[in-house]
């Protein structure tokens, strides 16, 4: 037998997100996005910051 997800990966990926951020920071995206940086804060590079820049201003043209 041959088992497949109903589920794609991304769609998945973005309601697991979208329910921790809801439950663990009362559905701010930029306190979870706070606390991800904090605990990744040796490793942020200029490089992560801009990529990461990048992707918000993305966001805002999409209006999201």
């Amino acid at each position: 037998y041959l088992y497949r997800p109903k589920v794609d990966t991304d769609r998945a990926r973005t309601a697991a997100l979208r329910e921790l951020v809801r439950t663990f920071f009362d559905g701010s995206a930029e306190t979870a996005a706070a606390a991800l940086l904090g605990m990744s804060a040796p490793e942020v590079t200029d490089d992560t910051i801009a990529r990461l820049k990048s992707q918000v201003e993305q966001a805002r043209k999409e209006g999201r």
